[in-house]
């Protein structure tokens, strides 16, 4: 029952973020519709790109801007466009009919 408690209190303390529903909406549309076609790089970088904008973008405020902080983001985006830049890649090199 503890376990509990801290739990609730944990998320009570949490900020809150501000994700608008109709971002929410449309990450939704588009994973969907990604997944329908079948084209799991593309999910990737939605995901990837969705939680930059939400985490880096919108709730920035929320981040202390310290040196551990500032890494964490140049990681994120570093990764993020190794990412892309292998996905442009691979899209305009695959042999798909």
């Amino acid at each position: 029952m503890e376990m509990w408690r801290h739990f609730w209190q944990t998320l009570e303390a949490v900020p809150p973020l501000s994700i608008p529903l109709w971002q929410i909406l449309l990450f939704i549309a588009a994973i969907s519709l990604a997944s329908l076609w079948e084209r799991y790089r593309l999910i990737l970088l939605l995901v990837y790109l969705f939680t930059f904008q939400w985490v880096f973008i919108e709730n920035l405020r929320l981040l202390s801007l310290n040196r551990v902080s500032v890494f964490a983001v140049l990681v994120f985006a570093g990764f993020g466009l190794i990412t892309l830049i292998l996905a442009v890649y691979h899209a305009t090199t695959s042999n798909r009919a």
